[in-house]
């Protein structure tokens, strides 16, 4: 089958081509975490584990979280 790759710009009105902030992306964490049934305290320390990271990164020099990788 032949395909044919688009340029056209266009996209789904909620998508957005800038980052997710750490901010936004841990407290979608902490959402789904919550509706997955978690208790409290793994709510907590998943959560704290996730801003200790987020502030390493920041005082690092690294990418924000939804761009880090491996190295």
């Amino acid at each position: 089958m032949y395909t044919e790759s688009s340029r056209s710009h266009i996209s789904a009105p909620n998508f957005n081509r800038e980052p997710i902030s750490d901010h936004d992306l841990i407290r979608g964490f902490e959402l789904a975490l919550g509706a997955s049934g978690r208790r409290d305290k793994t709510l907590e320390v998943y959560t704290d584990s996730i801003k200790a990271l987020s502030s390493f990164g920041r005082e690092e020099g690294l990418p924000p979280l939804a761009a880090m990788d491996r190295e």
